[in-house]
């Protein structure tokens, strides 16, 4: 199925995440944004080092919360010097589609880094960071 000038029509099926600390991904996106496990899975040792290059057994647990899913590999944490640029602990950046980007900060604590910049074209980025350094977007939908 192809979108507009012949692109590829798809959706977010879930978003991958690295994490050594599965209890600080936890701490912001299921205590803060309410997301909820639904389901875990155990990764040996030699699928480990072919996905991420890192000699390690792994778990895999996915999270969802108003139809987001995020896949998240956690490793014990003597891996962190393993990691490469590749396969870097979190994420840099994801967008999170919001009805509105006022009600939604209005919920979120207040020691949560917030940045909020006005583009040349009339419209604002709103960023907010979690605890493990990741950038979320917020795009409003109108």
């Amino acid at each position: 199925m192809t979108g507009t000038n012949n692109t590829p029509q798809f959706s977010l099926h879930h978003v991958g995440w690295i994490t050594w600390d599965i209890n600080i991904f936890e701490s912001f996106w299921c205590r803060v944004l309410g997301f909820r496990q639904i389901s875990q899975s155990h990764i040996e040792k030699s699928r480990f080092k072919q996905m991420f290059a890192i000699e390690s057994e792994g778990f895999m647990r996915r999270y969802e919360c108003n139809g987001v899913v995020i896949e998240v590999h956690f490793f014990p944490e003597e891996t962190i010097g393993a990691a490469q640029d590749f396969n870097r602990f979190g994420i840099n950046h994801i967008c999170l589609l919001v009805p509105n980007k006022d009600e939604f900060l209005a919920k979120i604590p207040d020691d949560i880094q917030r940045v909020i910049y006005h583009n040349t074209g009339g419209w604002q980025n709103v960023l907010v960071r979690d605890y493990e350094g990741n950038w979320i977007e917020l795009y409003e939908n109108m």
